[in-house]
């Protein structure tokens, strides 16, 4: 056999080493090359959004509302590329929470200070609501933001290379 054939084979087999290591790691349940190289994409980009950290008493809901949208237009991306069914569950639970606040939320505005064209025996009923609504917001979110910390979580489960320095409670 020639150099160039000897050559040629063990270029082919190459070829197929990291092809069946993927179907191997399917078979066992694993993630393969590409299923980790777009959740670790994707993790990455979750990571950065401050949506998901940022002190409550500086959010604005139109912002969070906005960056949310955002988020779940990526994980439906995501989970329409991604083979492995743990890795699909845990996308899928962040699509369904994040989808939830987005449709809840959707249109609704930060209140501003006092109104000031309210008579003055309205001011406190109107401050009150503001303050009701905004409660609830923050309380929507503290509720999504632990649903996505938990699905992250499961992702970390499957692939520990799969890192979250800004949502993890050791980073963030």
């Amino acid at each position: 056999m020639s150099s160039s054939a000897i050559l040629g084979t063990i270029l082919r087999l190459a070829g197929m080493v990291p092809a069946a290591g993927d179907q191997l790691n399917r078979v066992r349940g694993k993630l393969t090359r590409s299923d980790l190289a777009t959740l670790a994409k994707y993790v990455k980009r979750v990571d950065e959004r401050r949506v998901f950290f940022h002190p409550y008493d500086s959010e604005v809901i139109e912002a969070c509302v906005g960056s949310l949208d955002q988020v779940k237009n990526f994980t439906e991306e995501t989970l329409a590329s991604v083979k492995h069914e743990g890795a699909k569950a845990a996308l899928g639970g962040i699509l369904d929470a994040t989808r939830a606040f987005v449709d809840r939320w959707h249109g609704a505005r930060t209140p501003k200070g006092p109104r000031w064209d309210l008579p003055l025996d309205r001011w406190s009923d109107h401050e009150s609501r503001q303050d009701r609504t905004m409660e609830q917001f923050f309380a929507d979110l503290g509720e999504l933001r632990g649903a996505v910390k938990l699905m992250l979580a499961l992702l970390q489960e499957i692939e520990p290379k799969i890192v979250t320095p800004n949502l993890s409670d050791e980073g963030g």
